[in-house]
């Protein structure tokens, strides 16, 4: 874990390896699209299920304004 951690935050400013690189390129690829898909499964998973009746899927009704 040690040189994990030596690679990622080298002190002595040499460029970093390609193994950096491809470590860095693979989160910024997986942890977007892995939140994106937690998200949508939480919200799907707590959205209402609604069931298509006869009285909800007519047209609806304009309310008058009082004057």
């Amino acid at each position: 874990m040690s040189n994990f951690l030596q690679t990622l935050f080298n002190t002595n400013h040499d460029q970093p390896s390609f193994l950096v690189f491809v470590v860095l390129a693979i989160i910024a690829i997986v942890v977007p699209n892995l939140l994106k898909y937690l998200y949508e499964s939480r919200r799907a998973r707590n959205a209402p299920h609604t069931t298509s009746s006869a009285a909800s899927s007519g047209p609806k009704k304009k309310k008058k304004k009082k004057r």
